[in-house]
């Protein structure tokens, strides 16, 4: 590994280390604010790998969490957050092919969707009160991102979906599925 490469890994690995921080935050704001550091880092990554839509999707995201951040300055609970969202997924994907001159093979096509179908997943569990549906969300936001993550040598991606996933499998268990038993 280039001293490069390790320097583009090593940040990758610290924006998951934030990312997996702001799940320890008190207040939405601040869960907010630490995925907002995540993500622009992830972003950073990203475009040093030469992950496009992966640096695009990280771009709309930090956006997407300042939204949030300041719900009330935003009117972040307007469905039209969610479609302007997801319409800002779809045109990255389209530019990919287009503007990126990513080659449009089915292999490609099928990749580059999985970013725009983890990031609509968390952004409709954005806009969701019930702890558990954010969680069944979240699983479908981090399995088409580790996918990625690992087909484009993210090791930060990587764990960090695979922590993700195994802290909401715990969630669902502890919080949803053991309370149906008892």
């Amino acid at each position: 590994m280039t001293p490069l490469q390790i320097v583009v890994q090593a940040i990758g690995i610290i924006a998951m280390a934030v990312n997996i921080l702001s799940y320890q935050q008190k207040t939405p704001k601040k869960v907010m604010a630490f995925l907002l550091v995540g993500t622009t880092l992830f972003t950073i990554h990203y475009f040093m790998l030469g992950v496009i839509l992966g640096a695009l999707m990280n771009i709309i995201a930090a956006f997407r969490s300042i939204v949030y951040m300041n719900k009330e300055k935003f009117k972040s609970d307007s469905i039209y957050w969610l479609f302007a969202f997801v319409a800002l997924y779809i045109l990255c994907y389209v530019l990919t092919f287009a503007v990126f001159k990513t080659p449009f093979t089915p292999k490609n096509a099928i990749l580059e969707l999985l970013p725009v179908l983890g990031l609509t997943s968390s952004t409709i569990g954005f806009r969701l009160q019930n702890a558990k549906a954010i969680r069944a969300y979240s699983f479908f936001c981090s399995v088409p991102w580790l996918i990625y993550n690992t087909i484009n040598h993210s090791i930060g991606g990587t764990i960090c979906e695979i922590l993700s996933i195994c802290s909401i499998i715990i969630g669902l268990f502890r919080h949803d599925i053991k309370r149906k038993k008892d």
